[in-house]
Order: C-alpha cells, then structure tokens, then sequence
C-alpha cells in the first residue's frame, strides 16, 4: 500500500465519521479498523480493503472521499486505475463463452473466479431486473428488480460451464433465497442466467444432485441485459 500505515488508520477513523461516507463503505472501514485494533497487520488490513473497495473504485462509484482515500492507498492520484469495459462490449471469441452468476455481494465472488485457470475477464454488477441503467443506490433499495452478479468470459478449452457451475455453488448457499450469509436482501439472492439451452441443461443437472441433499432456492433465469457501473 501506498499510504503510510498511521495516516491511513487515521483517515479510516475520520471516513467513518464523514456524513457522506456510504454505508457499505463505512462497514468496511468499521470492519478494518477492528482488525487494526485487534492487532491485525495494519499493511495486511489495508491491502483486504483496497481489494473489496477496488470493484467500485473501478467504476468510479464510491463517495468522494472514499475516493480520494483509495487513490491515496493504490499511489494514483489521477485515477487511472480504471476497469476496461471493453472486453465485455466486445464479441467473444470462437472458443469463448460467458456465465452469470448471482448470489450475494459481487466483489466477493470476482478474484475466485479471476484466479480460476481459463478466465478471460469478471466483470461485477447488476442483471436480471426491471429499471434501465440502475444506480449502485437504486439496486439497494430494492425496487429494481436486479440481484448482484458477475459476468464471466472464459476459454472453453481450458474451463468448461460445468466448473464454474461448481466453482459458485461452492462461494455460495443455494438453500438461502432471502440472500447469501450476512449479505440481506432480493438483491443477493442466488440466480443462474443461462444463455441457452446448453448451460441451463448443465445448471439443471448440477441443481438435480443437490436436491438429493438440500432444499434448493436457487432459481434459473434466461440471461437479460447486464449492469455495471
């Protein structure tokens, strides 16, 4: 991290206390600092909170002074350190295919799915609901209709749908239809788009094995357009 350790922990204290601070954004903080106080590795906590704030740093989507604090942790003052959207805009490959995935905060299930051998590129964001274009703050009112989700492209040489299928079921509770662990609401409920007949017959074979277990809440939705910021 960029930022010297005592004058970061002393901009967490004043961000949690700035009116304007978003309360995401100050429950993160919250949760850094009791580490920091706990006697957790103050360079270790700092590196977790600039990987759970990346996602919307990237889309320019925090508060502002969140914002500044971020550019400060990652050493860039200009903010250029912005996510290309251009991969996502762009047709796939011969090879290459997509997922969506939904089930709780969409940061959350980005870097195990970037680390995943055969992924091209995890875009965080919105799918699935009614309002055109939502902001960060609509989705969290929940009157948009749209869960949280990722939308992966990946090689098909090298991963197949099947995996990442297992991969998810593994980062999140298909039993919980009211959200994912501490995460509340429509908006984390579990939901697989499938983009055709092919990956909702993979869906639907996987979700038939956990039957024999669980109750199963998860449901499968045909793709719709996908959100990000």
């Amino acid at each position: 991290m960029a930022e010297n350790p005592a004058e970061a922990l002393r901009d967490i204290y004043n961000l949690i206390l700035t009116k304007g601070t978003r309360d995401w954004e100050r429950q993160q903080l919250q949760q850094a600092r009791t580490e920091i106080e706990t006697g957790a590795a103050v360079p270790a906590v700092l590196e977790r909170l600039e990987a759970v704030l990346r996602p919307l740093a990237s889309r320019n989507n925090l508060t502002p002074a969140v914002t500044d604090f971020y550019a400060r942790l990652t050493n860039d003052p200009l903010g250029d350190m912005a996510f290309d959207f251009t991969r996502h805009e762009a047709a796939d490959l011969p090879y290459e295919d997509r997922a969506i995935f939904g089930g709780g905060c969409f940061w959350c299930m980005v870097e195990p799915f970037e680390t995943m051998p055969g992924i091209v590129s995890v875009l965080s964001g919105y799918t699935g609901g009614h309002t055109a274009e939502p902001t960060y703050d609509q989705v969290l009112t929940q009157t948009t209709g749209h869960v949280e989700g990722v939308e992966i492209i990946f090689d098909t040489r090298v991963v197949t749908y099947a995996q990442l299928v297992a991969l998810y079921w593994q980062l999140t509770d298909p039993t919980d239809a009211g959200g994912q662990f501490e995460d509340r609401g429509n908006e984390y409920r579990p939901v697989i788009f499938v983009r055709d007949a092919v990956q909702r017959k993979i869906a639907g074979l996987c979700q038939l094995v956990l039957k024999n277990k669980y109750i199963i809440q998860e449901d499968l939705h045909d793709r719709r357009s996908f959100c990000y910021f």
